[in-house]
């Protein structure tokens, strides 16, 4: 695999390492209201900026688009992710339950397959 990373993958890695930087200092807070589906919004936003990263470095098509369809592992996520943090941190406890998380991750997990399935269809 060759990476030729252009010269504004630099702010990317900044607010990559940013956003770990944010992963730990929430991590030791956890006690706090929405501090866990916080911290996993967080580092699905890593995973989609490093993504980002990589497929923007990546020289070959296929790798190029085998980056960018991992990067869309964060991307998706983020939606429902920020959802279950502003719930958790208001106090609802509802939403916890299967039957109510199940219709909102159906959307992002359809679209995870439609995605990395897309030259079958």
């Amino acid at each position: 695999m060759l990476f030729n990373f252009p010269p504004f993958s630099i702010f990317f890695i900044v607010g990559g390492i940013l956003a770990l930087l944010l992963v730990s200092i929430i991590w030791h807070r956890s006690s706090s209201p929405g501090a866990f589906p916080f911290t996993l919004f967080i580092l699905s936003v890593a995973l989609w900026i490093f993504g980002r990263i990589f497929e923007a470095g990546a020289v070959d098509f296929i790798v190029k688009t085998y980056w960018g369809r991992f990067m869309f592992f964060g991307a998706v996520s983020t939606g429902p992710l920020w959802l279950f943090f502003t719930l958790d941190y208001c106090g609802y406890r509802w939403w916890k339950k299967k039957k109510y998380l199940i219709p909102v991750i159906f959307i992002p997990i359809v679209s995870l397959i439609l995605i990395w399935t897309n030259q079958y269809h």
